[in-house]
């Protein structure tokens, strides 16, 4: 690929989603996790926030205007076929975009995802670093993927060259989602309260990982069995830029396990208490197990 221009580079939310409860997190983290931002000219389109169907013009008149060189698509089991769609109305308007899907159910059902014609790629498990370093590749020109973990892919000979699940250690490395790209406001003016009457809301992943076995969850196929935690610090830096930049009162932390351990879950909440936001709420609408917690 001619890398005096930026690679264009389409993420899509599939219509499907409530967007009273849901918002674009892993989009939000994948724009700001790009190692190499320069190199690239990023859009979101959100169907769900919009209302933009596959096979609608809306859709169609977007791939047309922007012509992206890569689309990458995230889903949930129940909107799947909605965005195979995607896929196909992308390569429909151009077959040499090279379309990629992630997410829960490309994670745990690769096989029939990639099997799809219109799917080139896919990633499975946390992919902020991953999806940066493939489009490094892509904007270089080079067709190199095998050590890129996470990814599944279609090679020349026709075979299926399959990456694990790739679990992110430090979580610290990543910076902090771009609250912007996926339109927060937007979302809240829409409606968006996820279990909460509050209007200036907002969601934060403070833990990834879960050792139970409740047999409704995939979390831990997804994002595998130990818990993963952000440092004390990051969470409270991340939930002051929140309240300070946004005006957010409500903090959801929507991942399952941030009583998981303790100790830590105390550490982050002295340091809010310390920032004195006394007009903030922060609450688990995912729930805590009991015997994570203690008297305090």
């Amino acid at each position: 690929m001619d890398n005096s221009e930026k690679t264009k580079v389409l993420l899509v939310n599939p219509h499907g989603f409530d967007t009273t409860s849901v918002i674009p997190m892993s989009l939000s983290y994948l724009k700001a996790n790009i190692k190499h931002p320069q190199n690239f000219d990023i859009e979101i389109l959100d169907c769900s926030l919009l209302d933009i169907k596959a096979g609608s013009y809306e859709f169609e008149e977007f791939l047309q205007r922007f012509m992206p060189a890569v689309v990458g698509i995230t889903t949930w089991s129940p909107m799947f076929i909605e965005a195979l769609n995607c896929a196909k109305a992308v390569k429909a308007v151009n077959p040499q975009a090279c379309t990629v899907m992630g997410g829960p159910h490309p994670t745990g059902y690769w096989e029939s995802v990639i099997e799809n014609d219109e799917v080139d790629f896919v990633f499975r498990g946390e992919s902020e670093i991953d999806f940066s370093l493939f489009l490094d590749r892509v904007y270089e020109g080079s067709h190199d993927y095998q050590d890129i973990e996470g990814i599944v892919f279609k090679a020349k000979d026709s075979s299926i060259i399959e990456g694990a699940i790739t679990l992110i250690d430090d979580l610290d490395v990543l910076k902090l989602p771009d609250y912007d790209a996926i339109q927060l406001k937007n979302y809240i003016d829409k409606g968006y309260r996820y279990l909460t009457r509050e209007k200036n809301n907002a969601p934060i992943w403070a833990t990834r990982g879960c050792p139970y076995r409740c047999q409704y969850c995939a979390s831990p196929m997804i994002s595998g069995k130990g818990v993963r935690k952000h440092s004390s610090q990051y969470l409270i830096d991340w939930i002051n830029e929140l309240k300070e930049c946004y005006g957010i009162k409500h903090i959801n932390i929507i991942d399952d396990n941030f009583t998981f351990h303790v100790k830590h879950a105390k550490a982050v909440c002295r340091g809010i208490i310390e920032l004195g936001l006394k007009d903030l709420q922060m609450v688990t609408p995912n729930g805590i197990r009991m015997q994570r917690t203690d008297p305090e």
